[in-house]
């Protein structure tokens, strides 16, 4: 018998790991390869075609798309089919060459990306010591693609550890060392509207947003979870152990 082993993570939360309860798929990455997992069948497929570690996987809003978008210098976002056959439908290459007034960067980070609303995708990478912001939109005009439609430098105080969208008035929440900030994304321009600063320092990944409930959820490097409603105040705070975080609480809680 034939055993096939996968690494899915280490304790926490990560962004190359994503659940699509529509389709019942757990998609995920190992580097550079993109795993298709269909839990019905308890069937895998495997695609080799990124050409860096993969940074980030969504699912589009509808629950139809898988997006990934790798580490690479030139970051390739992609678009997969959700359905089997799993197939490649659109990818385009992300400019960064002009973050920081020059031709190259050096190293990127980490990469955030979120759903803003059906059809808009929310993107914030790390790259060197500058945080930039993409809003990408999915559309099926001319065979279904992803344009980009806006991009910015956003002023942080610290490294950005999180980013999840609200379903409501194009608003996300962005979490970095203990700091939870509220953005607004109106008329294609961005804008700070809350910040809180938190007493203790934040975990990275650590961030969800269960939209039903209206509640916020982050975890602390003390061991603390903390569940805010969607205007950062606190309606509990939990002692926890902080390394018996799984994978599966996250994808229970992003369940919508």
């Amino acid at each position: 018998m034939e055993n096939n082993f996968h690494l899915l993570g280490v304790s926490g939360f990560d962004n190359s790991m994503e659940y699509n309860f529509k389709k019942n798929i757990l998609v995920y990455s190992i580097g550079s390869l993109l795993v298709f997992f269909d839990l019905n069948k308890d069937d895998k497929k495997n695609f080799k075609h990124h050409k860096g570690n993969i940074g980030a996987i969504k699912s589009s809003y509808c629950g139809n798309y898988i997006i990934t978008v790798d580490k690479l210098i030139s970051p390739t976002i992609a678009l997969w089919s959700s359905a089997k056959p799993y197939k490649l439908l659109f990818e385009n290459t992300i400019p960064l060459s002009n973050i920081n007034n020059k031709n190259e960067i050096s190293n990127i980070k980490d990469i955030y990306l979120d759903c803003l609303n059906s059809d808009s995708l929310v993107m914030i990478i790390n790259v060197d010591d500058k945080q930039k912001l993409f809003l990408f939109e999915i559309n099926n005009i001319a065979g279904v693609n992803i344009n980009l439609v806006y991009e910015s430098i956003i002023d942080v105080d610290s490294t950005c550890l999180g980013l999840k969208c609200l379903e409501k008035d194009n608003t996300f929440i962005t979490i970095e060392d203990k700091i939870i900030k509220i953005w607004n994304l109106d008329n294609v321009k961005i804008q700070l509207i809350k910040k809180v600063v938190m007493k203790n320092s934040l975990c990275r990944n650590s961030l969800q947003v269960c939209n039903y409930f209206k509640v916020i959820l982050v975890l602390t490097e003390i061991g603390s979870a903390l569940l805010l409603d969607t205007n950062v105040n606190t309606l509990f705070n939990i002692n926890i152990n902080i390394f018996t975080r799984l994978y599966i609480f996250r994808v229970n809680f992003s369940h919508k």
